[in-house]
């Protein structure tokens, strides 16, 4: 490759290393950050799936969810070709946003419920 693109590289491993360390110290978001940058300057699968985990983290599922899924397109790949374990992992964290988001979806709709019944004890009180 060019120099550039050895630089790049370099950077963009610097940036791989930065963003498992501040996942190790729980800061997802810096984690994400490192990622997303490292994924710019050389987008490899590995770091692709690293940052979709950032977003999962960051309680950002659909972001993961379209980040999975855009690993999981076999045309995304410039040699139309994943390897198996890549596929894997993103198919088996595919599913743990798809669960997570589900599940989002589920508390909110209870707390909405509950949030529209107490209004409703309130307008009949203060009706009263």
């Amino acid at each position: 490759g060019s120099v550039q693109e050895l630089a790049d590289q370099a950077d963009a491993l610097a940036l791989i290393k930065a963003g498992h360390s501040s996942n190790s110290e729980h800061d997802p978001r810096r984690a994400l950050a490192c990622f997303e940058a490292a994924y710019t300057l050389s987008p490899q699968v590995p770091t692709l799936i690293s940052a979709a985990n950032m977003q999962l983290k960051n309680s950002r599922c659909g972001a993961a969810i379209a980040m999975y899924r855009h690993v999981l397109d076999d045309s995304a790949h410039a040699d139309g070709d994943l390897n198996p374990r890549h596929r894997a992992i993103a198919q088996r964290k595919l599913r743990e946003a798809e669960d997570l988001a589900s599940a989002l979806r589920r508390t909110a709709a209870k707390l909405s419920s509950r949030h529209d019944e107490a209004l409703a004890k309130r307008t009949q009180r203060e009706a009263a």
